[in-house]
Formats: C-alpha cells, sequence, structure tokens
C-alpha cells in the first residue's frame, strides 16, 4: 500500500473517494461544459501558440509513450508537431513522427475550439498502418492521374473536330456549297453536344 495513504486521515480518503465517484460518473458534456476526465478518448486542448491546456488520461498516457513530456499542464507541444499541424486544414487528419526509431507515429485531427483554442483528436499510429496509409494514398494519385489522362482525351477529340471544321469554315467561306457549309455546321454542333455531356458526366461524378 502506498505510505502517503497509510498517513492521510480518513476524512481526507473519504474526500478523495467521492471526488473519484463523481467523476467516474459525470457525464463528458452537461450542456455548457467539457468534462475531458469523462470523454474516454485521447484529446488535447491547446492554446493557439500550441500549449497545451488540457488532455485526457488517454492522451496522456500516448504522449507520454511516445516521448512527450506531458507530466503537467500547460506544457508546450513539439515545435515540429505544431508546426505540422498549421499547415493541415482542421478536420483533415496529419502524421506525425516524434524520432525515426520509433515504430509509431501520433495521428492528430485538429478543430477549433472557441476563438483561443484548439481541441486536438489524438491517436497512435503503427508503422504498419503508415506504410498502408501511404500505398492507399498513392494508388489514389495514380487513379486521379489516370482519370485526368482519360478525360483530356475525352475532351481533345471533339475539340480538335470543333476547331478543324471552324478553320475550315473561316477559310474556305466562298468555295464550299450550302451542303459542305450545313455537313461542318452539323459536325460542330455534334462535337459541341459531345463535350457537354462529358462535362456532364464530370461534374455528377
Amino acid at each position: 500500500m502506498d505510505r502517503d495513504l497509510l498517513t492521510t486521515p480518513p476524512e481526507t480518503l473519504m474526500a478523495m473517494n467521492a471526488d473519484k465517484a463523481r467523476l467516474s460518473h459525470a457525464p463528458a458534456w452537461d450542456g455548457a461544459r467539457l468534462e475531458l476526465t469523462a470523454m474516454g478518448a485521447a484529446v488535447v486542448v491547446c492554446e493557439l501558440d500550441g500549449t497545451a491546456v488540457g488532455m485526457t488520461p488517454e492522451a496522456k498516457q500516448l504522449l507520454t509513450r511516445l516521448g512527450i513530456d506531458a507530466r503537467s499542464v500547460p506544457f508546450p507541444l513539439p515545435e515540429s508537431l505544431w508546426k505540422k499541424l498549421a499547415t493541415i486544414p482542421t478536420g483533415e487528419a496529419a502524421d506525425w513522427a516524434p524520432a525515426p526509431e520509433l515504430k509509431a507515429c501520433l495521428g492528430c485531427t485538429r478543430y477549433p475550439l472557441g476563438d483561443r483554442h484548439t481541441f486536438l483528436l489524438v491517436r497512435e499510429v503503427s508503422d504498419k498502418r503508415r506504410q498502408l496509409l501511404r500505398s492507399l494514398h498513392r494508388q489514389r494519385l495514380e487513379s486521379t492521374g489516370k482519370l485526368v489522362a482519360s478525360v483530356a482525351h475525352d475532351l481533345r477529340a471533339p475539340l480538335s473536330g470543333i476547331v478543324y471544321h471552324a478553320e475550315l469554315l473561316a477559310q474556305c467561306q466562298g468555295e464550299l456549297t450550302r451542303d459542305e457549309a450545313s455537313a461542318s455546321m452539323r459536325d460542330i454542333r455534334n462535337a459541341c453536344r459531345l463535350l457537354q455531356r462529358t462535362i456532364d458526366g464530370l461534374l455528377d461524378y
């Protein structure tokens, strides 16, 4: 047993136990106030300069495990972490590696909390999961590149037809028969409709 508890007066122990019981049953949100200790998630509340002013027990354990001194608040978050978060829009996830030799990194999502604070949802990201996320990101980039190439091809064909027939009408205006001019105009209209269908498909994608 803890020696400090042996020397603690009984009435103090009762008060401590009452506080623990109250916190364990306290709602995370009472309609006006956020109770961090009752949230059950790794959350850090920071000022706008990156100073942590509150956190849940889960966040404290996680930050400590990743080498951040989170024994008591307030404390500054690592400068490299805060700089990275500042470059990413709120609501988007970011990964931060505290040291190259560690097999895990810190995943963070930042949200505004009033005018003067930021709400950080943090989690541990293993090296295996980080590699999986990078692989998925590469696949998304490759898919986007293929889509762009396909769209460029679909747009180039009708545009080339429009340019060709427009130049033909402009340069040979007096030499074309009525039927030839009508055929060129018809080809231009068909190419325009094809462009419209392609663009509508992109907008609906």
